[in-house]
Order: structure tokens, then sequence, then C-alpha cells
């Protein structure tokens, strides 16, 4: 009796620690990303420790003065519908339904922005609410906001307002320079060769 005891006991532990473990937390998040002022830009919303997620709402705050909103589509861990509605100019709200429901790590969201200007946008969520698939409880989630940084296609040259020229483009400009220079003094070397050989020929022929 206290061998099966014992047992029991160890069987009801051995059970019961998986409802002891803190539980997994869901990630969302945003990478960094760098962009050309005037070019579109695709920025993906990430997931990481996705478990049995059926559902995924969430509105993502952006700086319309940088960025203007172009599409949305869905990333490679999501082959579920996909929703969206631009709030008013600056707040995106995304929706998603999965079924089956999403398991693991992978992009969740594609996001499309075309930059306007220069600067740095943060992408900051406001709202992230992810249900299971099952039973449709909350899932508990960290988001995570990230940046895209804009910059200009080309910087103004100093003390003036043309643009600036790259070092290597100013060193190949030199080196046609030099191909130039050299190319008309071998064609300069040419000329004086052939007149010194028309004169010799002229002397021989006087001579005979």
């Amino acid at each position: 009796m206290r061998e099966a005891a014992k047992f029991l006991a160890w069987a009801g532990l051995v059970f019961s620690l998986p409802a002891m473990l803190p539980a997994v937390e869901l990630t969302v998040r945003i990478p960094p990303t760098e962009a050309i002022v005037g070019t579109v830009v695709r920025v993906p919303i990430a997931l990481e420790n996705a478990a049995d997620l059926g559902a995924v709402e969430i509105d993502l705050e952006y700086p319309p003065n940088i960025l203007e909103f172009v599409n949305l589509e869905p990333g490679g861990l999501n082959p579920g519908m996909v929703e969206f509605k631009i709030v008013q100019p600056g707040l995106l709200r995304i929706g998603s339904i999965s079924e089956p429901a999403l398991n693991g790590n992978g992009d969740l969201f594609l996001i499309s922005f075309k930059v306007l200007g220069p600067g740095t946008a943060s992408l900051d969520f406001r709202k992230v609410k992810a249900s299971e698939g099952a039973s449709g409880t909350e899932i508990p989630t960290n988001s995570k906001a990230g940046t895209i940084t804009a910059q200009a296609s080309s910087t103004p040259a100093a003390g003036g307002g043309g643009l600036a020229i790259p070092p290597q483009n100013r060193l190949m400009n030199w080196i046609l320079v030099i191909e130039a220079v050299v190319g008309i003094g071998v064609l300069g070397l040419l000329i004086v060769i052939v007149m010194v050989l028309r004169r010799i020929v002229v002397v021989l022929q006087r001579k005979h």
C-alpha cells in the first residue's frame, strides 16, 4: 500500500508540473528597418512563441508625416484571412483569423509604407489582442515597437545646393581625365613620328 501511495504521489507531481511552470508569453514585434525617401518599404510584424493562436487584432500607430500606408499582406506564418482599416491618418487597425491555429515563430503580417520624408518613424502598438483557436481564450501578449529610419537618397554638397558626388565617382572622373590626357599624348606622339618619317622619306628621295 505504501509503495502504491508513493507511486500515485509521484505521478500526481509529474502531471502537475506543466501547470506549475509559467506559460510562455506570446511576443509581437516589429524589427528596426531602414528605407530611402520616395520608395516603398515592407515591414514585418513578427510573432514569437505562438501556440494555438486563432485570432489577432492590432492597432498600430505610425507618423503620417513620414509614412503613408500602402498595403497589408499575410506573412509566411499566416495562411489565414487578413483585414485592415485606416481608423485615421497614422492609425491602422489589423485583424486576422487563422484556421488551423498558428504555432511557432514567423511573420504574421507584412505592411507596406511609402516613405514621404526623412526621419525616424516609430511604429507603436496601441493595442494587441490575441485569442486561442480552440477556446477563444485571450492570450497574454508582449509587444515590442519598431522603427523605420528614413534617409534621403542623396546629400547636398557642402556650400551649395547641388548633389554631393560620392568619393568613388570622383575617383572614376580622375581616371577618365588621366586616360584622356594619356590618349591625347599618345596620339600627338604618333603624329610627330609620322611627320618625321615622311620628312626622312622626302630627304632620301631627293638624294636619289
